[in-house]
């Protein structure tokens, strides 16, 4: 059992959902939506190498990639 990380209601790891104030994945310290994203640490002129983003944001918007290689979104 862990509290919620916004309400502080102790719930399940595995839940899906807070009963009590309804945010996403509770058990979480930190939560930035849903999806696969990564990003090489590799930077040329800003931008990174290689950026891959199918992921979305915690308000269910596309995180587009952005890279000198860019797949997904």
């Amino acid at each position: 059992m862990k509290p919620c990380r916004e309400c502080r209601h102790e719930m399940s790891e595995q839940a899906m959902a807070c009963p009590q104030c309804g945010a996403p994945f509770p058990a979480k310290e930190k939560w930035d939506g849903w999806g696969f994203e990564y990003k090489s640490k590799a930077i040329l002129f800003g931008w990174p190498w290689l950026h891959i983003s199918f992921k979305y944001s915690p308000n269910r918007m596309p995180v587009p990639a952005k890279g000198i290689i860019a797949i997904g979104q």
